[in-house]
């Protein structure tokens, strides 16, 4: 029995990686945005040695289901 959660959300993911990156299997970010809350993200995850994926927007929509 699988027990993957899809998260998302900048605020969201954040905690997750800060609680428990050991959870992170996978990190996702939107190719094309490039600002500072995404970039602090960014760091925290290389800093938790998780290595993000760029996709793009509509991609990521998809996975989201929203």
């Amino acid at each position: 029995m699988s027990n993957k959660q899809l998260i998302y959300g900048i605020h969201a993911v954040e905690a997750v990686i800060k609680r428990d990156p050991s959870k992170v299997k996978q990190l996702w970010i939107d190719r094309k945005r490039r600002d500072q809350r995404l970039e602090a993200l960014v760091e925290l995850a290389y800093a938790n040695k998780l290595q993000p994926s760029s996709l793009n927007k509509d991609e990521l929509t998809k996975m989201a289901g929203v």
